[in-house]
């Protein structure tokens, strides 16, 4: 089946979400065209896994930095 993604073309990257002053530590992983999750991230220091609704709540903009490459 052609059309069928393989689990090896995601990526997973870490990095910091600066909608707001907390500077929350994210795990953004995407398949290249779209953003699959983002996350906590559990291992940094300052927010511990926890991430406030800002991250997660505009996709859109997590989106256009994809489109851009800067991740």
């Amino acid at each position: 089946m052609a059309s069928e993604k393989s689990h090896t073309d995601e990526q997973t990257h870490f990095r910091t979400c600066n909608l707001c002053e907390a500077m929350c530590g994210i795990v953004i992983k995407h398949d290249g065209k779209k953003i699959l999750s983002i996350k906590g991230d559990k291992d940094d220091p300052f927010s511990k896994g926890y991430i406030c609704p800002k991250a997660t709540a505009d996709p859109c903009r997590q989106s256009r930095r994809l489109k851009l490459g800067r991740f």
